[in-house]
């Protein structure tokens, strides 16, 4: 990793020589405190960013840091991002434009919930007056393994628990993507193709191998499919809908023999908001979020065990709440959330304040697992729990903000019920994000 930044170094050094040349840098901290001690985190990072520009047309950026954490690592040195960009405006005709953009960098489908990561890899860019097509691919094996998201086979699993193994799984991430602009009055329509490509190149386990074989899984290639419609309904109220069709294979153990199994699963959500700018510029949003379970899976890891898989298994985590926190995986969950700004008439730092209040309510899709362990108990019962926070926000300048949320999550406490014994009783917690640019 000092070889990492050794290069970045390198790169800054080299271009700033050449050109103008913006920098910067940025402090923060995220610290979760809750009454079980098993869920508390805390991360610090500290890191500095340049970005130059040779032409009026390229511009190439990077940004390092070093972060410590409670949970996960001690200290850990990182190349966050580092790539160049070009635009060609008037590609095709004067309201055209190409972009290119290489290096590593943040790629993400349009809902985020399937893929959203970091990746080193490529991304080309065509806006047109009708629409903006994007076409991104890009390599997660040489991310390290504390900072990244992409665990989602039991062989990933078993390489984070090995504290040998420095970076994140072998995975090639290729998406598509086409958003139609305005395709009726104030709607949007968008459309993807995300494929995931395990790369790896050790034994693992494969169909037609007997239960007896060592190994932790097989390889898992994945394609999802998907669409969404968002927009404005009128001049007060906003919605956004999302449908994604996962396929693929599977293992699955099946009389003591391993199978692949195709994958036939979905994604579907969206949210509804009523603005009303004049009453302390308040928002009331509900959401709804379905990702489709598997009866028979012991885990959401490769876990079927008879016929095709209908788990629906994201590429990269998503946050689905702050306390409990499962993956969009067997998940059907419910929100509604009210926020307003009580000082936004104020000529003072203090029109930047925000309160949230919001519940979610989380639910099995079936009666097979989820990703978070404290829901580990296969149950009937679907019902898991309900979280409810509030949330203030306040950046009182632009180079510093700051966030504090408290709440709890008040699980099903039924001994029949998917809960894990040792969390039926009510989790309360605080977090605090802090950050500081300059």
């Amino acid at each position: 990793m000092k070889k990492a930044l050794f290069i970045l170094l390198a790169v800054f050094a080299a271009v700033s020589l050449a050109s103008a040349v913006d920098f910067g840098g940025n402090i923060e901290n995220y610290s979760l405190i809750t009454n079980d001690s098993d869920s508390q985190k805390q991360t610090d990072k500290a890191a500095l960013w340049f970005g130059v520009s040779p032409s009026e047309t390229i511009y190439i950026k990077g940004q390092g840091s070093i972060a410590y954490s409670m949970d996960d690592y001690d200290f850990l040195a990182d190349v966050d991002y580092l790539y160049i960009t070009q635009d060609f405006p008037g590609a095709i005709n004067e309201q055209s434009s190409f972009t290119y953009k290489a290096g590593r960098f943040f790629q993400s489908e349009f809902t985020g919930k399937v893929f959203a990561h970091r990746l080193d890899g490529a991304l080309f860019t065509l806006a047109l007056p009708i629409a903006n097509f994007s076409l991104g691919a890009g390599y997660t094996g040489l991310l390290l393994k504390p900072v990244s998201g992409v665990n989602n086979t039991a062989a990933d699993m078993a390489d984070d628990a090995d504290d040998d193994i420095k970076l994140a799984p072998k995975k090639m991430i290729v998406r598509l993507g086409a958003s139609f602009i305005d395709i009726m009055p104030a709607q949007q329509l968008d459309v993807a193709l995300v494929t995931q490509l395990d790369m790896r190149s050790d034994d693992l386990l494969e169909d037609g191998d007997a239960a007896s074989e060592d190994g932790n899984g097989g390889k898992l290639n994945t394609y999802y499919i998907g669409a969404g419609l968002s927009g404005a309904i009128s001049g007060s109220f906003i919605y956004d809908t999302y449908l994604y069709y996962q396929l693929g294979k599977t293992l699955t153990l099946i009389d003591d023999e391993y199978k692949d199994k195709p994958i036939s699963a979905i994604l579907l959500g969206g949210s509804l908001s009523y603005l009303n700018r004049e009453f302390y510029r308040s928002k009331v949003t509900g959401s709804l979020l379905y990702a489709s379970g598997d009866d028979d899976n012991a885990s959401v890891y490769e876990g079927n065990t008879k016929g095709s898989g209908t788990q629906f298994m994201p590429v990269s985590t998503s946050s689905t709440g702050l306390i409990f926190n499962p993956k969009p995986s067997n998940l059907l969950k419910a929100g509604l959330e009210y926020s307003m700004k009580p000082f936004a008439e104020s000529r003072n730092m203090m029109k930047n304040f925000q309160a949230a209040v919001s519940a979610g309510i989380f639910y099995k899709a079936s009666e097979g697992a989820v990703s978070e362990s404290k829901a580990a108990v296969i149950s009937d019962e679907k019902y898991l729990g309900t979280e409810a926070l509030l949330t203030l926000n306040f950046r009182p300048v632009s180079d510093f903000g700051l966030t504090l949320a408290g709440g709890a999550f008040f699980p099903n406490d039924s001994k029949d019920g998917p809960m894990g014994e040792d969390y039926r009783d009510t989790e309360a917690g605080v977090m605090i994000n802090a950050s500081l640019s300059f």
